[in-house]
């Protein structure tokens, strides 16, 4: 209903589903309708909404010992977190959904967990502990075979070195970006090739 883009229906729907859950105590049909109503709050702007309905929803998980669930909620609470500039709450929330995607298994949501850390970390100018998440970035992708995720993560790993200036670290790693993407022949890897062209470019300026 909420892909559909009806946001009243979808609200309406999991406001039931919440009011169900408080009779019935099922956490699990809690969990889903209070994500789907931080969903349909965010869609209205409402950020103050999503984050209280996130927060109930991964309290829920913490409650139904779910890592899955745990890890889901964390990381939109990371997203949500940075988009309201909270910086603190969003690494918290994204080393929390690192982690429990890390028991889980799932390789590819634990590195755009610790991507997403080291964003924060390079807003809150920490570019060193930026770069070491962007390091654990891609050794994840590497050793998961993860080759297109790797030339992307690789493109911003190059970029936050030039952004900090230092261009000696940043030139290899930009072109070691610039191979890795070589290999893709889709648009969107054509279209980051050419913007990793451009910051090889600055960063050749200054060597």
């Amino acid at each position: 209903m909420f892909e559909a883009g009806s946001v009243a229906e979808a609200e309406q729907a999991a406001s039931g589903a919440a009011a169900l859950h408080q009779r019935t105590g099922n956490r699990m049909s809690g969990f889903s309708a209070m994500v789907t109503l931080a969903w349909t709050a965010r869609a209205r702007g409402d950020l103050d909404g999503a984050l209280a309905r996130l927060t109930t929803a991964l309290e829920l998980a913490y409650e139904l010992g779910n890592e899955m669930r745990i890890a889901y909620a964390s990381m939109e609470l990371g997203r949500l977190h940075a988009n309201r500039s909270d910086l603190d709450g969003a690494l918290d929330a994204y080393h929390r959904s690192a982690a429990a995607h890390h028991t889980t298994g799932d390789t590819v949501r634990e590195a755009e967990a610790l991507q997403g850390a080291a964003e924060v970390r390079k807003r809150q100018h920490a570019v060193d502990e930026a770069a070491i998440l962007y390091e654990r970035v891609l050794e994840i992708h590497r050793r998961s075979g993860a080759e297109r995720r790797a030339a992307f993560a690789q493109a911003e790993y190059g970029r936050l070195l030039l952004q900090a200036r230092r261009y000696a670290k940043a030139r290899p790693a930009l072109e070691d970006a610039q191979r890795r993407l070589s290999r893709f022949a889709d648009v969107e890897a054509a279209a980051r090739s050419a913007e990793v062209a451009g910051w090889l470019g600055e960063a050749s300026r200054h060597d």
